[in-house]
């Protein structure tokens, strides 16, 4: 197997796991809170599924270039 065909299956994996994190968070079965020294619990549930997505849609982007 080439470098190319394991980053391919690496780009592939990947995006199937954050799309099961993305699920996960979406469906409200999980929640991403933090809390500095100190200060109150924040949510940042929201900011996760931005980030989530975003990193689908560079891997989505990337596999689609890789592959032509």
């Amino acid at each position: 197997m080439t470098a190319l065909e394991e980053f391919i299956q690496w780009c592939t994996r990947e995006r199937a796991k954050l799309r099961r994190q993305l699920a996960e968070y979406e469906s409200g079965k999980m929640r991403l809170r933090h809390r500095s020294v100190g200060a109150a619990w924040v949510d940042k549930t929201d900011q996760e599924i931005k980030r989530l997505r975003k990193n689908i849609a560079d891997l989505d982007a990337a596999l689609k270039r890789l592959k032509n």
